[in-house]
């Protein structure tokens, strides 16, 4: 479980490690996640993402119907870009750098801290799972269970922990 457990805070290191609020690069807008419809989808699964200069990305989208949605989700403009809506294509232009700005983008990372403890919480519930048909004992299942339980507790202690500092840090630049 510990292997489990450095696995996970690895994973979430390295997305806050590539996470830079002053330059977000072709790599944040790949991993940028959009819920359509009750899925959720990798920007880079549904729009090919096209570099246009420093501040400016070009996201051309590979189905309409998908298109629309984000379009009229208006989910780039909550995150605080200037969009421009072409014909199955969005121009996100990232404004300078301003208070309100930095929030709205750091919404972002909420999301994936979000997401890391919705993981967090599933590993929990099979490992419960197991334990239940590992043992007998009834003894046993709420010992183990305690164990299992404190462990989870302190990974997503030190998600958050990980993810408030990343937030100071942001904040305060």
């Amino acid at each position: 479980m510990n292997k489990i457990n450095e696995l996970i805070i690895n994973k979430f290191k390295i997305v806050i490690n590539n996470f830079n609020i002053k330059n977000l690069n072709i790599n944040v807008f790949l991993n940028f996640k959009i819920k359509i419809k009750k899925k959720t989808f990798l920007l880079s699964e549904i729009c090919e993402i096209q570099k246009i200069d420093q501040k400016k990305f070009n996201l051309i989208f590979k189905d309409e119907k998908i298109f629309k949605e984000v379009k009229n989700k208006i989910f780039f403009e909550n995150y605080g870009f200037i969009v421009l809506k072409k014909k199955l294509l969005l121009e996100i232009i990232i404004p300078h750098l301003s208070i309100e700005y930095r929030n709205k983008v750091l919404n972002i990372i909420k999301e994936e801290f979000y997401s890391y403890k919705n993981i967090i919480e599933n590993y929990r519930k099979k490992y419960l799972i197991l334990n239940k048909e590992k043992y007998s004992s009834i003894d046993d299942i709420m010992r183990n269970e305690k164990i299992i339980n404190n462990n989870f507790i302190n990974l997503k202690t030190n998600i958050k922990n990980i993810y408030e500092e990343f937030v100071y840090k942001n904040l305060n630049e």
